[in-house]
């Protein structure tokens, strides 16, 4: 089973991020997870560029990009100002990102599409849980 889309997950082989299309399969009742990998030249084969993956890192790309061009991925914690008013110091709120449609309402009550430009990735639940202590 593919599915289209770009997605990223976090290798089995040597813990690093990779980004492509997503593929999981059944082999001797088992299921495995991989990516093709984005980086691999295009001529090569498609069985070098498979990258095992482990699946609960697996989330796909929202389409979007934060305030610096990153692009935002579900599991990605994304800091976002909420507001700034005369003379304060603007206020943020860290969420989570569990939607992968941009056309959908973000799950979040301080968020809607059009705040996409003040959204910042810090982190991800993946390699930076700790960010999302005492938020």
């Amino acid at each position: 089973m593919s599915s289209p889309g770009k997605y990223r997950g976090i290798r089995v082989d040597n813990r690093e991020w990779v980004k492509g299309s997503y593929v999981a399969y059944e082999f001797n009742s088992e299921i495995l997870h991989y990516i093709v990998d984005e980086t691999s030249p295009s001529y090569f084969p498609l069985a070098k560029r498979l990258v095992q993956v482990i699946p609960e890192t697996v989330g796909q790309s929202t389409g979007l990009k934060d305030r610096k061009g990153e692009e935002i991925f579900q599991g990605d914690i994304v800091r976002i100002m909420t507001g700034q008013y005369l003379g304060e110091s603007p206020k943020y709120r860290i969420h989570t990102v569990v939607n992968p449609c941009p056309a959908c309402a973000i799950p979040c009550p301080y968020v809607s599409v059009d705040t996409i430009p003040q959204w910042e990735v810090i982190g991800n639940i993946h390699s930076t849980p700790e960010l999302l202590e005492g938020k």
